[in-house]
């Protein structure tokens, strides 16, 4: 393959938050399970960016429905445990969900007269709304590690976002006059959350530019091979400046430190906030 044919984008992003959200842009179908390889088999499409954090970005027959399932239990667990309450407090549409998928607010407590006590605040102008991410290092495999030898890093820094909605002191007051302090919890699975970037970087370079690389990270999504943190997933470990996307997205080449190009998804989640910015090898070149 000539390396020209094989050069991807050198910046792509995806947009999602100042475009209308009822644009809708749908890429070629892949024909194709891009996880499992399947294709004798019911293909279903997939949001590139989560429904659930504004995709509309889609990829039609990209999945068959045993590895969609897999996908959407990992959406689910990063969309409603870790990032509830904040798509929540800025409006971002979700789908409308069984009872047992509905959207449940994450604990909230107040110090009341030196004790701390649970303190249900279900509307979101009434809430404490908070959210955290760990910056990543370096995906190990560009170093020249193999899984078995690469060494685990710990995280570099942690990102925050604390948000209180504009009639949460009015209510807090009103229920607990005696307020003097309010808590609120995050939570934040990195190994989840690591599944989902690969998730999203995977489908946007099989969308943009399928057959121009060999994939090396769709099985490990859903789980039909080992899942090694850190390897494939890994970010830039140093604070990013805010910039004016809720969502980007881009295509880089990389080389490695043993001579191999790869193809690599550079991902940015509230890049308004000032969220980490994040890398997936998703693939050779």
């Amino acid at each position: 393959m000539a390396a020209d044919a094989a050069k991807p984008p050198d910046k792509a992003i995806l947009d999602e938050r100042d475009a209308p959200q009822e644009e809708t842009v749908v890429y070629g179908a892949v024909g194709r399970c891009i996880y499992c390889g399947d294709s004798g088999v019911r293909l279903t499409k997939e949001h590139i960016i989560p429904y659930g954090l504004g995709g509309r970005h889609i990829l039609p027959q990209a999945s068959c429905v045993s590895c969609a399932r897999i996908t959407g239990k990992i959406e689910r667990e990063c969309l409603r445990t870790m990032f509830g309450d904040l798509r929540l407090l800025r409006n971002i549409k979700r789908r409308k969900r069984k009872a047992k998928d509905a959207y449940a607010p994450g604990p909230m407590f107040a110090m009341v007269g030196g004790r701390l006590k649970p303190y249900p605040a279900p509307k979101p102008a009434e809430r404490l709304t908070t959210a955290m991410m760990y910056a990543f290092h370096e995906p190990t495999i560009l170093s020249g590690q193999t899984p078995l030898t690469r060494k685990d890093r710990p995280f570099e820094h942690g990102w925050a976002i604390l948000g209180l909605g504009n009639e949460a002191g009015i209510a807090l007051q009103a229920a607990t006059p005696d307020l003097s302090r309010v808590h609120s919890m995050a939570n934040f699975h990195p190994t989840i959350f690591s599944k989902m970037l690969a998730k999203i970087g995977y489908s946007y370079a099989v969308a943009i530019a399928d057959g121009k690389f060999k994939p090396i990270i769709g099985p490990a999504i859903v789980g039909k091979e080992p899942w090694y943190f850190g390897f494939l997933v890994g970010g830039n470990p140093n604070p990013v400046a805010p910039s004016k996307f809720l969502t980007e997205l881009r295509l880089l080449r990389c080389p490695s430190a043993i001579g191999k190009e790869y193809l690599m998804a550079r991902i940015r989640i509230f890049g308004d906030l000032g969220a980490p910015v994040y890398d997936v090898v998703v693939g050779e070149l």
